[in-house]
């Protein structure tokens, strides 16, 4: 997965917010905790974060949830004040997946629970 690591972290920046977020999904769901990959994929997210759709924001929290790594301040705050913006119509698994994410990494958002 190393391998797999540093080409990735090399290309993110021309990713659009899908791919941003499936990378992220990818190495979170065979458990492979690459905090440097997580800190470019924070990066990039925050980036792009007015682009991404509610299933990328979803996956990308995510995927730090999965490996525990706790994201930074900008992208706690950036997903927190875009879901609620994206959210209008949101399917229930993006729902549950975007709170158990906060849940699991003990973030207490009261905009977004509120949304």
């Amino acid at each position: 997965m190393e391998s797999l690591a540093a080409p990735s972290m090399a290309t993110l920046s021309e990713f659009k917010p899908q791919d941003i977020a499936n990378t992220a999904w990818s190495f979170a769901n065979v458990g492979f905790k690459h905090e440097p990959l997580l800190a470019a994929i924070s990066e990039c997210a925050i980036a792009k974060i007015e682009e991404f759709q509610p299933q990328d924001l979803g996956n990308t929290f995510w995927a730090f949830a999965k490996v525990e790594v706790m994201p930074d301040e900008l992208l706690k705050t950036a997903v927190s004040t875009a879901c609620p913006r994206r959210m209008s119509e949101p399917e229930p698994q993006n729902l549950a997946m975007t709170a158990w994410s906060f849940s699991t990494l003990g973030i207490v958002d009261e905009q977004l629970m509120s949304a």
